[in-house]
């Protein structure tokens, strides 16, 4: 898959999601907080992992584990 090796090039683990990634990720929604499910599955994912979560979206604020790209 094209998107497999261009992420493998930058040195990315590309990792399965769970079951318990999902179910993490429906736990987090709040009306108005500007998260899609994706957005959700991927800080459920992060926090599984105990991994830093990287994004240009401002609606994911910052935090311990989170970090923006500018």
């Amino acid at each position: 898959m094209l998107s497999r090796g261009l992420l493998l090039s930058y040195g990315l683990d590309v990792i399965p999601v769970l079951a318990a990634d999902a179910e993490a990720a429906a736990r987090m929604w709040r009306r108005g907080s500007g998260w899609s499910i994706a957005d959700r599955l991927c800080m459920a994912t992060g926090q599984r992992l105990g991994a830093t979560v990287w994004t240009a979206d401002a609606a994911w604020g910052a935090g311990e584990n989170v970090r923006q790209i500018r």
